[in-house]
């Protein structure tokens, strides 16, 4: 996807030591301030990673035109509201539900359009990589939520869940990512992660 490779190339190109941020963390903060602007403070604590790498990925996105700030806060330019939008025709949420299969709260992906197979295994991989404890790779299929390696129904263990699941209005074909972390903002990082590793493959 062209926003993402883009968001990719410049981070990669920031000078100095390797930074404690990823993609994963420049997507998530251009998605916290997709509807209001936000200190750097909270910033902080909403995309989890600490206030000095908070400064240094605020400063490159906003070197590259996609967020700026003032007093009250950080918040998208006109070049990153379209940003987002490009990101949201692909990636809805991530949305925290209640789900019995992981007995806890988690965060949920839906991502949409794409156009190759995706990689179970390394999407759970990726979720790992960023802290993680991996992620649970579901797809909509018909009136169903099913597991795509083996193709059977959540419905078949956990037919709550599917409902809550439904409830996001998955399209045919959306996959949906469940995050799965130590606590919630792991679970929201791994899910993003996963994501974006189905993008890679699906747009690559």
């Amino acid at each position: 996807m062209e926003i993402l490779d883009k968001l990719k190339s410049a981070l990669e190109r920031m000078p100095g030591p390797t930074p404690s941020f990823s993609l994963v963390h420049a997507v998530l903060m251009l998605l916290v301030l997709e509807n209001e602007s936000v200190g750097r403070k909270r910033l902080s604590s909403m995309v989890d990673i600490g206030e000095g790498s908070t400064r240094s990925l605020i400063k490159r996105l906003r070197e590259i035109g996609l967020v700026n700030a003032d007093r009250s806060g950080c918040f998208l330019t006109e070049r990153g509201k379209e940003a987002v939008r490009k990101i949201r025709r692909v990636m809805v949420g991530p949305e925290k539900l209640r789900l019995s299969m992981i007995s806890d709260e988690a965060y949920v992906m839906l991502i949409r359009g794409l156009r190759s197979k995706i990689n179970v295994l390394e999407m759970r991989d990726e979720a790992v990589r960023v802290g993680g404890r991996g992620a649970i790779i579901l797809v909509r299929s018909g009136n169903a939520i099913l597991f795509p390696e083996t193709g059977e129904p959540l419905s078949k263990y956990h037919p709550e869940d599917e409902e809550v699941i439904m409830g996001l209005s998955p399209l045919e074909g959306d996959i949906i990512v469940i995050g799965i972390g130590n606590d919630l903002k792991g679970s929201r990082t791994a899910s993003i992660a996963a994501s974006l590793k189905a993008l890679e493959y699906a747009h690559g």
